[in-house]
């Protein structure tokens, strides 16, 4: 019982504080006019199903979501380029090349039904599995696809949110009583 009021105590005198923001720079208003135009463009620009767009962290992953490699140019991260072009040229690529094979197995299968033999000189169970094989590789691929270019967008979308990261060294804590005089209290600086 006694531990549990003490805890109470402690709990309740407890203050943490988060990170402190500074000052805001303070602009002078001209108007309302001013300052009723400048809320209308806040509105639409932050409105709509593109609002995620809006920032720098967003036009990271737009310029990435219409032209892979393009959101990590925008973030400076030249080398990163290379690396996204080359791994979804490759996936789009083996996706390419399984479309063509499920093609190829798939034509000579309609073929065989209409009578016309097979050039590979398979039966049609054969070519029906074939086919069946070479759609369900085809289909895993495009999957892979569209995941390895979502991959690009959100590593295009993160990176930027991670360079607009306020990172300081000015990391610490401080044990001290509250105001109220009573228990203990904890301020965390980061």
């Amino acid at each position: 019982m006694r531990f549990s009021l003490i805890c109470s105590f402690v709990i309740l005198g407890l203050t943490v504080f988060g990170q402190i923001q500074e000052s805001a720079e303070v602009v002078p208003v001209t108007s309302s006019q001013d300052t009723a135009e400048h809320i209308q463009k806040t509105q639409k620009a932050y409105n709509g199903p593109l609002s995620m767009f809006a920032g720098n962290p967003g036009k990271a992953a737009l310029y990435s979501l219409m032209l892979p490699g393009a959101g990590q140019l925008y973030n400076k991260k030249y080398l990163k380029v290379p690396l996204v072009v080359g791994i979804e040229g490759a996936v789009v690529g083996i996706l390419i090349r399984n479309n063509r094979q499920y093609k190829r197995w798939d034509r000579e299968s309609n073929d065989l039904l209409m009578g016309i033999p097979s050039p590979s000189g398979l039966n049609q169970a054969e070519l029906d599995s074939l086919r069946e094989r070479a759609r369900d590789q085809r289909d895993i691929t495009l999957i892979a696809t569209v995941l390895v270019h979502l991959f690009q967008v959100a590593d295009a979308f993160i990176h930027r949110h991670l360079i607009e990261f306020d990172i300081d060294d000015d990391l610490g804590f401080e044990w001290h009583s509250p105001e109220s005089g009573i228990g203990l209290g904890l301020t965390v600086t980061f």
